[in-house]
């Protein structure tokens, strides 16, 4: 029985290293792609996502209203006294009948009071009128039950231009309303004055683009964050 002679191998029509060069050259662009998708996000698109979730139902991310404030909340495993001042808060909302106008997010970095300057200030002013203080009294309830470094409070405002003897432009208005709410919050023992920051951003930061009268309301508003340790 003769053994047939085995076929010659056919020579390679490139180096071998280029198949491993290849492989690692997609890989590479890859994880670049990657890197750039996540290096960039529009808060507006990010907030129009969330609520998309939320109408979807989503469950363990977004927690349905309280008060009619839209809660961001993650499965974070807080305190029951912060549950408590949470719901008190809500009650008081709803007793004031606010709908959205006060709105709270909170994650592992801390706890993001978001309130529309209607409840706050009366048009074109910077101090704190009387009406809904009971409101700004429970968001200081929230805040003490925290463990926190520090409290940045962010006066915002839309881009209708303001010119007036106290406020010749936007940035001096944001930075009053700022400081008004730092001032109360100082007032009320929310933390010591060495923990309390005030910034005044003008119309530079909207939420949503200054389209509409509705979307103008959205954009005048103070946030205080509050830096969890």
């Amino acid at each position: 029985m003769t053994r047939r002679s085995p076929r010659p191998l056919e020579p390679p029509t490139a180096p071998f290293w280029t198949t491993t060069y290849g492989d690692m050259m997609s890989l590479v662009l890859v994880f670049f792609v990657f890197l750039a998708a996540f290096s960039s996000i529009d808060i507006t698109q990010y907030r129009t996502v969330q609520q998309s979730v939320k109408s979807a139902g989503g469950k363990g991310v977004l927690k349905p209203e309280i008060g009619g404030a839209l809660v961001e909340m993650p499965r974070l495993p807080e305190s029951r006294e912060f549950q408590d001042a949470m719901q008190e808060l809500g009650e008081e909302m709803r007793r004031a009948d606010l709908g959205r106008q006060v709105r709270v997010f909170w994650d592992k970095q801390g706890v993001r009071f978001v309130l529309q300057d209607a409840i706050l200030f009366p048009p074109a002013e910077a101090a704190l009128g009387a009406r809904y203080l009971a409101v700004l009294d429970r968001v200081i309830g929230v805040i003490r039950t925290l463990d926190l470094t520090e409290i940045q409070v962010e006066g915002h405002t839309d881009d209708t231009p303001i010119r007036t003897e106290r406020f010749p432009s936007n940035w001096e208005l944001s930075s009053a309303r700022a400081v008004s709410v730092l001032h109360y919050l100082e007032q009320k023992g929310a933390a010591p004055p060495r923990q309390l920051v005030a910034n005044g951003y003008g119309q530079y930061r909207p939420l949503v683009p200054n389209s509409s009268d509705a979307n103008r309301a959205q954009n005048r508003r103070v946030e205080i964050f509050v830096r969890r340790k």
